[in-house]
């Protein structure tokens, strides 16, 4: 269900904003118990990925270095935010949209460069109970994403703006200006 692909993407930020060196996903292809609940990433039987499986892709994205984030919601109950380097010209924001809403919120870099440009992934669904989600857009996402490639961000001159999806997890790779 897509509110396990929330989960797991705010576990790995919690993890990594605390420290955390090394973690491991205990169960890739599990299996239905007899009440339905499979906690896998993947289909045992038909290897389709679960919603949560996506989220690593997401993370896996996000670059090596933390860095501070702060939003004026609140992040246990509304949007969560997480930011990182990926390089010298290329920052990353991870957002996770826990409400039925979408919300817009305004990206300033602290001392920063201007952003020129980026890509954005995001991961969403109808409802909570979704077990069918979107990866940037295609409802059947293939496992490798070649079906779903990242999405260009189009920036205007200003403040960037940004609105992040009802329970969805996004992720903005924004180019800086050099």
């Amino acid at each position: 269900r897509l509110v396990n692909a929330l989960y797991n993407a705010e576990m790995i930020g919690q993890m990594m904003s605390n420290g955390v060196q090394i973690a491991a996903q205990w169960n890739l292809a599990n299996g239905q118990a007899d009440n339905g609940t499979d906690y896998g990433l993947i289909h045992a039987d038909t290897y389709t990925p679960y919603p949560q499986y996506y989220t690593y892709t997401l993370w896996s994205r996000f670059g090596s270095q933390m860095l501070p984030a702060t939003s004026s919601l609140p992040g246990d109950t509304t949007l969560s935010l997480y930011a990182g380097r990926i390089d010298d010209n290329t920052i990353s924001i991870l957002a996770i949209n826990k409400t039925a809403d979408p919300l817009t919120t305004t990206i300033q870099l602290e001392n920063g460069p201007a952003i020129t440009g980026g890509l954005v992934d995001v991961l969403t669904g109808e409802a909570l109970e979704a077990q069918i989600i979107t990866f940037n857009g295609q409802s059947l996402p293939s496992p490798d994403h070649s079906n779903a490639p990242s999405l260009p961000l189009e920036i205007a001159a200003g403040p960037f703006s940004y609105t992040f999806a009802p329970y969805s997890v996004t992720l903005l790779r924004l180019t800086l200006d050099s």
